[in-house]
């Protein structure tokens, strides 16, 4: 893995979007809202990208690797231990990402998207 390079905010979400990434937020707000999750943590990332397809997170993956920028994937925010925050970008699955693709009540298996909630 490359050495993190200090990207700035704006720099990083440019790339996201030449990527094909429809939706990068690196606002004030957006980047505030993403800071925590349930545990005591807050960390401000540089942008938040929701990802409407599997692409776009590849998309993601590539330009964070390209710029040495951590990728923290966030579903709902629930984490007690800090797990859904981060530096560099946090990618929100659960916004686009909710299908069930397939049920097998049989064996008990689903296929699901990232950003699915049990419930």
């Amino acid at each position: 893995m490359r050495p993190r390079r200090d990207t700035g905010h704006s720099e990083l979400s440019a790339a996201l979007r030449a990527a094909g990434i429809a939706e990068v937020d690196d606002s004030p707000l957006a980047r505030a809202l993403y800071s925590s999750d349930a545990s005591l943590y807050r960390v401000l990332p540089q942008a938040v990208v929701r990802p409407r397809h599997v692409e776009e997170i590849e998309a993601a993956l590539d330009v964070c690797r390209q710029l040495g920028v951590p990728l923290t994937v966030r579903g709902a925010g629930t984490s007690i231990a800090g797990n859904a925050v981060g530096p560099g970008v946090v990618l929100d699955t659960s916004r686009h990402l909710t299908r069930i693709l397939q049920v097998d009540p049989d064996s008990s298996l689903a296929v699901v998207e990232p950003g699915v909630v049990q419930a």
